[in-house]
């Protein structure tokens, strides 16, 4: 059960990753997954 919560997490920074690295905006990236831009930045 841990390891899914894990790969989950792993699964939506590597997203938020694509995401930036794809739109060329952390602020861009944020809106496109519906939260903020600090959580991107993390």
């Amino acid at each position: 059960m841990a390891n899914t919560y894990y790969k989950q997490n792993h699964l939506k920074k590597l997203r938020a990753f694509c995401q930036t690295a794809k739109l060329g905006s952390m602020t861009k990236a944020a809106a496109s997954l519906f939260t903020s831009q600090p959580t991107i930045s993390l």
